[in-house]
């Protein structure tokens, strides 16, 4: 049953006034059989139960979306707090890694500079006493392969 509430509105403030419009108290009767059995019609039991069914609807609708959208916003940010959390562990072994990477290219640097460079030099300058070049080679491999194995073992 569909309620026309500004109806019901205009008789009921019809029925709070007399015929030339002044306010009557409750306890004055009305002599306005129309308007009392059109106000009566519209105030009957199940016209009232219907009104108020649709009230009870109308309140209920927008706190059940309201709390479906909770729930929805709820679980994104959990999806996203556990995303982060993953993002924040890979960016943490990436700087890890990177600090190993950096350590093996230094102790490269320390190889080429300390050794590979003097012993090159010497050869340009036709020295007698050349040092064995593939030794210090064999450092810098050693080096770059415990830093790949390392590398490897934690992707």
């Amino acid at each position: 049953m569909t309620i026309d509430k500004e109806k019901l509105k205009a008789l009921a403030e019809a029925m709070l006034r007399d015929e030339q419009g002044a306010e009557l108290s409750g306890e004055e009767v009305r002599d306005f059989p129309e308007a009392v059995r059109s106000y009566e019609a519209m105030t009957a039991p199940s016209a009232v139960l219907a009104l108020l069914a649709e009230i009870e609807q109308l309140a209920f609708e927008p706190a059940k979306h309201s709390r479906r959208l909770i729930d929805q916003l709820k679980a994104e940010n959990e999806d996203y707090k556990s995303g982060q959390e993953r993002y924040e562990q890979i960016i943490e072994d990436l700087k890890a890694e990177n600090e190993a990477l950096r350590k093996a290219f230094g102790e490269i640097s320390g190889q080429v500079d300390g050794n590979i460079r003097c012993t090159v030099r010497d050869v340009v300058n036709c020295r007698g006493d050349v040092q064995d070049i593939y030794g210090y080679c064999d450092n810098i491999d050693e080096i770059i392969e415990a830093a790949m194995a390392k590398e490897a073992s934690n992707g």
